[in-house]
């Protein structure tokens, strides 16, 4: 047989081959062309092809197929802001609340977009105006975050004011984190609890500016409505707002709010997560703020100077009377945490405020052990200094210098230190 015709043959056989397997699985192949078929026409949906979407769906495309994560055909169109094609989709019987797997329906997707177009046909097609996704947000939540022409769309159209999120947040909520009195003012008047969230988080906790703050007050809302340790205090306290801090204070605010936690709005000021701000701390104490509050673990304003290493708010609270020997459960005293966290500057502030330098933990471990153990020379300088005692031993008879020749790796200087001293 000549090499042509082997071709020939080998060619008719695999053509065989192909035809008894499409025969053989011929039901396979005709759902794997609808799927195909169908993520073509979200993809034509994404690119704006209205031609090529005409065709599938003529063709036969599911206009309510769905990707892996629930996106269909006309959430691509309203997303890439395709008006024309979503307008076609949903003539053909796309359904205009389908919901992603996050619980989104083609509404939440024009929000997100700031598409008022897209959003006012939606609406005319018969979108659920209250609609909550997975979150348990609205379109009119999302729209109250700075999308003016939107919240006047839907609160036009008669979208719920005071629809809740599970933790209770309303499209006010929304509106007054966005700092827009313009949307506020819209919302209250359209009938929005100011109050919403009574208990546990209001509006007002979102305010952050003064005149948002006076806004609010002037519209009913409560100062101490929120949840005792979360008020409008503590937020503007957290967040380094002076001006807010000082008008709440003004308006009544109660600067121990959250005392039977110890969460106080002078906690949150002294951890300073947010902000460097000492000024807060000193406003806080000057109009009255306990300075030795503490929380469930045992933390004090104090305590949180400490983990956040603020020496000169240290200072103002020791000086405001803040006890230098409460301990918490887990580092002890606060030397013991200046130990822990390498804070030579604390350490020798804790000392010539009155600490004990060689006042011992639940082990018979004393600060210099700690330093030790954290491998700070700066700080066990300070406390050799101050008179700590570098023969004491702990419980298990383990002095400072026995965790220093052990340590790993080696820490040859500290051995030198302590058997110096």
């Amino acid at each position: 047989m000549s090499s042509s015709e082997t071709r020939m043959t080998s060619f008719a056989g695999c053509c065989l081959v192909a035809c008894l397997l499409f025969l053989a699985g011929g039901c396979d192949k005709r759902a794997a062309t609808s799927k195909d078929i169908a993520e073509r026409l979200r993809k034509a949906a994404r690119k704006g092809d209205l031609a090529q979407v005409r065709l599938l769906i003529e063709r036969g495309a599911n206009v309510n197929a769905k990707d892996v994560q629930g996106v269909s055909a006309l959430d691509e169109a309203v997303t890439w802001g395709h008006r024309d094609i979503a307008l076609l989709l949903i003539t053909k019987g796309a359904d205009v609340n389908a919901r992603t797997d996050f619980g989104d329906t083609p509404l939440h997707s024009a929000v997100r977009e700031d598409d008022l177009d897209m959003a006012d046909m939606l609406i005319a097609k018969g979108a659920d105006l209250n609609a909550k996704n997975h979150g348990g947000w609205t379109a009119l939540y999302l729209a109250a975050d700075g999308h003016a022409a939107l919240v006047r769309l839907l609160v036009a159209k008669g979208a719920d004011v005071n629809a809740a999120t599970g933790e209770g947040l309303t499209p006010l909520h929304m509106a007054v984190k966005s700092g827009s009195i313009e949307l506020v003012e819209l919302l209250i008047a359209r009938g929005a609890d100011v109050n919403a969230g009574r208990g546990k988080t209001t509006p007002l906790c979102f305010a952050a500016s003064r005149e948002m703050i006076d806004f609010l007050l002037s519209k009913g809302a409560e100062m101490n409505a929120a949840s005792s340790s979360d008020t409008p205090l503590h937020r503007a306290a957290a967040a380094g707002d002076v001006n807010a801090v000082d008008s709440l204070i003004a308006k009544g605010a109660n600067v121990n709010a959250g005392i039977e936690t110890g969460d106080t709005p002078l906690y949150r000021a002294a951890q300073g997560y947010w902000h460097r701000d000492d000024r807060i701390v000193a406003l806080l104490i000057a109009k009255g703020a306990k300075v030795d509050t503490r929380t469930a673990d045992g933390k004090t304003p104090l305590w949180q100077t400490i983990e956040y290493s603020r020496p000169r708010v240290a200072r103002m609270l020791i000086e405001a009377g803040a006890g230098i020997d409460i301990p918490d459960t887990d580092f002890g005293k606060p030397l013991f945490a200046a130990a822990k966290w390498g804070d030579a500057d604390l350490a020798g502030l804790l000392i010539a405020k009155g600490a004990n330098v060689n006042t011992v933990n639940e082990y018979g471990e004393t600060a210099l052990h700690q330093a030790i153990m954290s491998r700070s020379r700066a700080v066990a300088e300070v406390l050799i200094a101050e008179g700590a005692d570098v023969n004491a031993a702990s419980r298990e008879g383990r002095t400072p210098l026995y965790f220093a020749v052990n340590a790993n790796p080696p820490a040859p200087d500290l051995v030198q230190l302590l058997k110096g001293a």
